[in-house]
């Protein structure tokens, strides 16, 4: 069956056909580095893609928002694919995407994967959670569309802040969430010399 997935990975991941992997985070024990949760949208004779993709991007919102708040920088992918769940174990092409572009994500935030932005841009409607924005990609490579989520400055700095060493590969990911906020949320202007 075809479906969406989405990637999520916290402290800087988060949902796509949705995974969710949730890192150690300031007091809450955890006994594992990471926790993925799944959550799959089967696709039905009356739904049209871009509906699906819709309340992905609405669900992807508000966890964006929640975890970022109680400071948790999370990140994912959404996603659009086959895939087979047997017991715990999720496979197919849907998850493989989500989980890969879920990885490579250079900030913290949900961006649409290749199949999700194919269909979102065959299908697309007005949706104010999704916005067309070049999101950084480890890779070098660009998404194009991702979640249009909310955070004050403050709550920002506070969430930036609160990590204990903001280390290169770690530190990346906080300034390529500063930029997405200011220019599509804050509603700044880029720097001199940014695109």
């Amino acid at each position: 069956d075809s479906s969406l997935s989405t990637v999520w990975l916290w402290p800087y991941n988060l949902l796509g056909a949705y995974f969710l992997t949730i890192k150690r985070g300031r007091n809450i024990p955890c006994l594992a580095s990471d926790i993925v949760i799944a959550v799959f949208t089967p696709e039905t004779s009356n739904a049209k893609i871009c509906d699906l993709l819709k309340l992905h991007a609405k669900f992807a919102k508000y966890v964006l928002e929640k975890c970022c708040t109680v400071g948790f920088a999370i990140r994912g992918a959404i996603s659009y694919g086959q895939y087979s769940v047997v017991k715990n174990i999720m496979i197919g092409p849907g998850i493989d995407e989500c989980a890969s572009w879920h990885e490579m994500g250079n900030w913290i935030g949900v961006h649409l994967t290749p199949t999700a932005q194919i269909n979102w841009e065959r299908e697309k409607e007005s949706e104010p959670c999704i916005c067309k924005y070049l999101v950084p990609i480890k890779s070098g490579l660009k998404a194009d569309y991702c979640v249009l989520w909310e955070l004050s400055e403050d709550q920002f700095c506070e969430l930036a802040t609160n990590v204990k060493a903001l280390l290169p590969e770690i530190a990346a990911k906080y300034m390529n969430t500063q930029k997405f906020l200011r220019e599509c949320v804050w509603k700044e202007a880029p720097a001199d010399g940014e695109k």
